[in-house]
């Protein structure tokens, strides 16, 4: 068992430090994210209700524990037949790079870092296999080969020094295997804590990044309302761009009564499958405006809240240019008008733009500090 938890390790930790190096996506959250886009909605909604922030954490938690039993399983498996275990690591890998190819289209840094993940797990294997093999041929369990005993006709068995090396060489490679998991682990997180451990870095790094990922950037977004946003995390800007709309709503405190109407609702997958849109988002502040018996009445009623839940979303992604003069159809069939430059835009002339042009996977989100109420 400890020999597939060593290989897990390894290819885990050559993983997640390539994808550390390349900037890349672990591929262990791709996989994550992969399960999230095509799960049922009703499991969706289920894992938002009961986990509420943390739902995509709990499923990352889930996919290393099953990595890791399905690794104790093929180490047992591996000592007495290794191709299973090989045959396992490939499987393993196809379906990493499946993930990639829904996910991540994008990212090639992410196939990369699966397809070393799955050859490192693979020679790691097939070192400690090598390095256990004198122990095994010498007995060393019940109905394992056994070196003939003088007695028999055979050559006596081999001094214990001679021995020594196989053992050796499977403990080198098994620290090596560990000390690989733990470093490649830390890798993601020590590459985005560069900046703050070298500042003459820092400005540098953010720039260039700034630059790669073109106009659809954290540095683009405006408002006074931003500097609440999370700095890092499945909340902050950039954690946002990788998840559809509704998903990446429920990593943002900022829209936490927001996602709990959404799930009343049951909008969740209608608006995590939609393609291009852009929504008005009202943060905690414009729900908390509303009285506190009229908003419970409204939660109650799945088709008002509907209603008035499609009239935030309009199709299309739309930048702040688009609404300064803007005039919008919304889900819900009535217009919602726009208007304002630079940093200060107000929807329908009452709700004001408190952080605007936030990016997640399929829409263009404002943040707005007022429900707005179709007619």
């Amino acid at each position: 068992m400890g020999l597939g938890l060593l290989v897990v390790g390894a290819a885990l930790g050559f993983g997640e430090l390539i994808a550390g190096l390349t900037r890349a996506t672990s591929p262990v959250v791709t996989v994550g994210d992969t399960l999230v886009d095509n799960s049922p909605p009703f499991l969706m909604e289920w894992a938002i209700s009961l986990f509420g922030m943390a739902d995509k954490a709990v499923l990352i938690t889930g996919v290393l524990v099953v990595l890791v039993l399905a690794g104790a399983l093929l180490g047992v498996v591996s000592l007495r037949r290794p191709a299973v275990g090989y045959a396992g690591l490939l499987l393993f890998t196809v379906a990493g790079l499946a993930a990639v190819a829904l996910r991540r289209a994008d990212d090639p840094g992410a196939a990369s870092a699966v397809v070393v993940g799955g050859a490192a797990g693979a020679v790691t294997l097939w070192l400690l296999l090598r390095s256990a093999r004198p122990a095994l041929e010498t007995g060393g369990g019940k109905g394992e080969p056994r070196a003939p005993a003088e007695a028999d006709g055979g050559a006596p068995p081999a001094p214990g020094p001679d021995r020594g090396p196989g053992r050796r060489g499977f403990v080198l490679t098994a620290t090596a295997a560990a000390a690989v998991l733990a470093f490649g682990l830390s890798a993601c997180g020590d590459m985005d804590g560069a900046s703050e451990e070298s500042p003459e870095m820092g400005d540098a790094e953010e720039t260039m990044e700034s630059t790669d990922e073109g106009m659809e950037t954290a540095g683009e977004n405006f408002g006074p309302g931003c500097a609440d946003v999370p700095e890092d995390g499945d909340g902050s800007f950039e954690g946002m761009a990788q998840d559809p709309v509704a998903t990446a709503a429920s990593n943002n405190p900022l829209l936490s009564t927001l996602v709990s109407a959404v799930e009343e609702a049951d909008l969740v997958d209608t608006l995590n499958s939609a393609e291009d849109i852009t929504v008005f988002a009202p943060a905690n502040d414009a729900f908390e405006a509303i009285p506190q018996e009229d908003l419970d009445a409204l939660m109650a009623d799945q088709e008002q809240l509907t209603e008035v839940l499609t009239y935030h979303v309009v199709e299309g992604r739309h930048s702040p240019e688009d609404l300064a003069e803007g005039t919008f159809t919304s889900l819900q069939g009535e217009d919602v008008t726009t208007s304002g430059s630079g940093e200060e835009f107000t929807v329908n002339d009452e709700s004001q733009v408190v952080c605007g042009n936030v990016q997640t996977a399929n829409a263009t989100v404002y943040i707005v500090d007022t429900v707005l109420m179709p007619s």
